[in-house]
């Protein structure tokens, strides 16, 4: 019984946890920010100055 319970808070908490970092990226990127920062990124000093004109999509 104890097992049970223990189990059911455990997968309550990670989905908890799931929803929330969930939210988080949704908010970060609403907000403009898609990784979460340019502390660690290799382009972070070309990010500023790139525009949609200079992207090619095809």
């Amino acid at each position: 019984m104890i097992q049970d319970i223990l189990v059911f808070l455990i997968v309550i908490a990670t989905l908890g946890y799931v929803a929330y970092s969930f939210a988080i990226s949704l908010k970060k990127k609403k907000e403009g920010d898609a990784c979460g920062g340019c502390s660690g990124c290799s382009l972070s000093e070309k990010c500023s100055s790139l525009t949609v004109d200079k992207i090619n999509i095809k």
